[in-house]
């Protein structure tokens, strides 16, 4: 049986956690995501922390490693694909206000760091969620699930 696959997906973009990462497979198998995409350094599998933490998902949600995520970018650009960046930055929109269209591609940054200029650069839109605390972010693996179950909202399995 194959299973409905919404479309869109996410690009981890040099994650330092393979902790971070294996989470993120979790949401990518609890959302149905068409793929989850590991650029740069971001570990991938085969990797003990990685495959402890995905719980097996990794075996169960497509998922490729690229070297680049501007080309990633270009390339689902041409394929018609929303681009998204998830990131803190002030002038971003909060991730309740944006419209996530379908093919949808979000993408996720470093933890210590974020998305680079360029990659900001190559988004469409850039989305932050609001932080009431003293951090003002959260955990790269909990901030992509916010954002992913915000973008199924707006569509069934197979999109808009």
């Amino acid at each position: 049986m194959t299973t409905k696959r919404n479309n869109i997906s996410i690009a981890c973009c040099d994650l330092r956690s393979a902790f971070n990462t294996g989470s993120i497979f979790r949401t990518a198998d609890a959302a149905l995501l068409e793929k989850v995409y590991l650029c740069g350094y971001t570990p991938f599998p085969p990797h003990r922390k990685l495959e402890r933490t995905s719980r097996g998902t990794h075996k169960t949600v497509p998922w490729e490693h690229r070297g680049s995520i501007a080309e990633l970018i270009t390339e689902k650009r041409n394929e018609s694909y929303a681009i998204i960046a998830v990131e803190t930055e002030e002038h971003a929109l909060c991730y309740t206000d944006a419209i996530y269209s379908r093919p949808l591609m979000l993408v996720v940054g470093n933890e210590a760091h974020g998305l680079a200029q360029e990659v900001l650069d190559l988004a469409d839109t850039t989305v932050r969620i609001p932080m009431q605390g003293h951090k003002n972010s959260l955990n790269v693996a909990v901030a992509a699930g916010i954002v992913v179950f915000e973008a199924l909202k707006g569509g069934e399995a197979g999109g808009q």
